[in-house]
């Protein structure tokens, strides 16, 4: 069976990326160890809450936390603004660019999510944008790190598989990569063909959930309240597991559910029900 990365706000509980409960009010040792228990091997961590912890606790003990519970796999988000020329919005970047990249070698992170513009949804100048993120992901690898730029259909500039793949192209570096969410394959004017296409190296990380086939109310909510376990909803989980099987991938699977029932469940009860259904799924697909 692959190895399943419990994201961000599959463990946070009742935090959501929306303005004022981005932090998870649970802390680390208590996502770590119910994620260990469930059955994931790797965990994916928010800047804000590292920060949080680093406020009282060294990195260090983080680090051994991840250690101790088995997380070979691990990774953080989110990196926003990078592309923006000087001005607050770039200053403030610069700090989370910071804390990102050097938290993210110290406690082993493989890589680093980010994305585009969610501010001003007008096409990016790819020449300026490629520059830009040749040289963070030149700074990632040098720390031995790569990042996974994440398409947001609805909410960024850069929308879908094939304005990320025609970014990622013109940057031209080995770090700078794509990460494929389920959702936002789902939701945008991305095949599974494009999926399937991809060369494996051009693939920062997996990400599983599922939800309905036709988008429910506002975009937004719908991303954040209403995703499902992977095999429970209507997208097409198991076409999407061959796909990126086809790429040659062999990192880790991620799981983000962004859900409000799921957020008001306790993490004993709701982790191990997300990793039997997603397992579940990669039985139906046949894929190990």
């Amino acid at each position: 069976m692959p190895d399943l990365l419990a994201t961000t706000w599959t463990t946070c509980g009742d935090a959501v990326p929306k303005p004022g409960r981005h932090r998870s009010p649970l802390e680390f040792p208590e996502r770590i160890a119910a994620a260990a228990a469930a059955g994931f091997v790797g965990f994916d961590l928010l800047g804000l809450d590292v920060a949080h912890w680093c406020q009282t606790r060294p990195l260090a003990e983080l680090q051994r936390l991840l250690d101790d519970h088995g997380m070979r796999w691990r990774q953080m988000e989110f990196l926003a603004d990078w592309f923006l020329p000087a001005g607050p919005r770039r200053t403030a970047s610069d700090a989370d660019r910071a804390l990102l990249l050097d938290a993210a070698a110290a406690l082993g992170a493989d890589n680093i999510k980010i994305g585009g513009d969610t501010v001003s949804l007008a096409p990016p100048d790819l020449d300026r944008w490629a520059a830009e993120l040749f040289i963070l992901a030149d700074e990632a690898a040098a720390r031995g790190l790569v990042l996974s730029f994440e398409f947001l259909p609805y909410f960024s500039n850069v929308p879908d598989l094939a304005s990320t793949v025609a970014l990622v192209e013109r940057t031209g570096h080995p770090a700078a990569r794509i990460c494929l969410d389920i959702w936002h394959v789902e939701r945008s004017a991305t095949t599974m063909a494009q999926v399937a296409a991809l060369p494996a190296s051009l693939i920062g990380c997996v990400e599983l959930s599922d939800a309905t086939r036709q988008l429910v109310g506002d975009p937004y909510d719908d991303t954040c309240d209403r995703r499902r376990y992977p095999g429970r909803g209507e997208f097409a989980v198991v076409d999407f597991i061959h796909a990126v099987a086809a790429t040659g991938w062999r990192g880790p699977w991620g799981v983000e559910i962004l859900a409000a029932d799921h957020r008001s469940r306790p993490l004993a009860q709701s982790l191990p029900e997300v990793v039997s259904s997603t397992r579940a799924a990669f039985t139906q697909a046949g894929v190990a």
